[in-house]
């Protein structure tokens, strides 16, 4: 989680820093003595930079140029800059430079660039909303944004209880353990008003601990995660299940993430030695049953969610969708569904009856191969009857 944040913050600083270099650039003098060279305010420059002062010769030619200081323009006026999809939001932008980037300009407050606490698991970020819904979505998390935090340092601060460990206490006269975040273990269980000793990072089975608790071969299914986790002696849940790794005292002692598992880079369908599941790539932790592989060790499998076999005789991806005609002669009266691979069953959705939608289908390239998406869309047919040629 910590390295998708950090590429998150690396991508969004990338943005902002291009708009700071052109905006820089832009009130820049292009003449040492503007009597000799005079210049005028360029929107747009040949060589692509925005809000420059330069000779006419070198403005764009569709681009305005008025002959004046780009800061008395209206165009080059200063502002603040939201852009919606980052919900990222830069002061001192002019308005062309903020336009050609796809954002929102203002030369007042923004209300969409007010800051808040966003929480990201045991991680905080004091950024705006929408830049909130935006990395909780990407990180697979529920929106959690807290308005009445007004500052980066109460915010940091706000998660420091949620650091995720191992909490040592005594339990009927047994030094004992229990997997939980370091607030709750200050606080004491419920029926145990005994606080605990918190070690942050480490499993309860970890030997140095000496506690009760330790490694297993039976594995689980946690709440709210997708994948496949081993399971200590006391029943806390504990790393990605591994099946090279039952026997490995370090992997049995501290807490490692997700891209610090096997095969991270996969889905790990039907692996018997990894429980690292992927949902986005069509695996999640289930139960073994009849339809699935078994696992070296436990009871727990990522189940493959793609579909192997569907209607028309093809597979798909989890996800994907296609377009099917309920008549393949596309006859007077036919209709148009789409049909969606989820979670390794295919759903049909009808698109409008009496063709007043029709179904478009598309397929996006990526590094694996293709990804098939379909939609239903109006059907716009009283456009054709307005064609009068071929041309048209």
């Amino acid at each position: 989680m910590k390295r998708l944040i950090a590429v998150l913050t690396i991508v969004s600083f990338v943005f902002i820093l291009g708009i700071f270099l052109v905006v820089n650039v832009g009130f820049a003098s292009a003449a040492a003595n503007p009597l000799q060279n005079p210049t005028i305010c360029c929107e747009k420059t040949i060589s692509g930079l925005y809000c420059q002062d330069v000779p006419s010769n070198q403005c764009a030619p569709d681009a305005k140029q008025v002959p004046t200081s780009c800061r008395a323009t209206t165009y080059c006026k200063p502002g603040t800059c939201f852009d919606s999809n980052q919900g990222t939001c830069l002061d001192n932008t002019p308005q062309s430079v903020c336009n050609q980037n796809k954002g929102i300009w203002t030369d007042n407050p923004a209300p969409q660039c007010e800051l808040g606490c966003c929480v990201l698991g045991d991680q905080a970020a004091f950024v705006t909303q929408t830049r909130c819904k935006k990395l909780s979505a990407d990180l697979g998390l529920e929106t959690n944004y807290k308005k009445e935090i007004k500052n980066e340092a109460s915010c940091i601060a706000s998660v420091l209880g949620q650091e995720k460990g191992a909490c040592v206490f005594e339990s009927e006269f047994q030094k004992t353990c229990r997997m939980t975040t370091r607030a709750e273990c200050a606080g004491g269980f419920s029926g145990n008003l005994t606080k605990g000793t918190f070690f942050k990072g480490k499993l309860c089975s970890a030997e140095e601990l000496g506690t009760n608790c330790g490694p297993t071969e039976k594995t689980t299914c946690a709440p709210g995660k997708e994948e496949v986790y081993f399971v200590d002696s006391c029943g806390n849940t504990a790393n990605i299940y591994d099946s090279t790794k039952s026997n490995d005292k370090e992997y049995w002692s501290d807490i490692k993430d997700k891209s610090e598992s096997c095969n991270a880079e996969s889905a790990n369908a039907d692996d018997k030695n990894c429980g690292n599941c992927n949902y986005i790539q069509g695996s999640i932790c289930r139960a073994t049953s009849s339809s699935t592989a078994k696992p070296k060790l436990g009871a727990n499998i990522c189940a493959d969610l793609n579909c192997k076999k569907t209607s028309n005789g093809k597979g798909y991806k989890h996800g994907e969708s296609w377009c099917v005609n309920s008549d393949p002669l596309n006859s007077v009266g036919s209709g148009f569904y789409k049909h969606i691979c989820i979670n390794g069953e295919e759903v049909l959705e009808a698109c409008a009856d009496f063709r007043q939608n029709i179904c478009i289908e598309g397929t996006i390239s990526y590094a694996g191969g293709t990804f098939s998406q379909a939609a239903c869309r109006v059907n716009r047919w009283q456009e054709c009857t307005a064609q009068g040629s071929k041309e048209d």
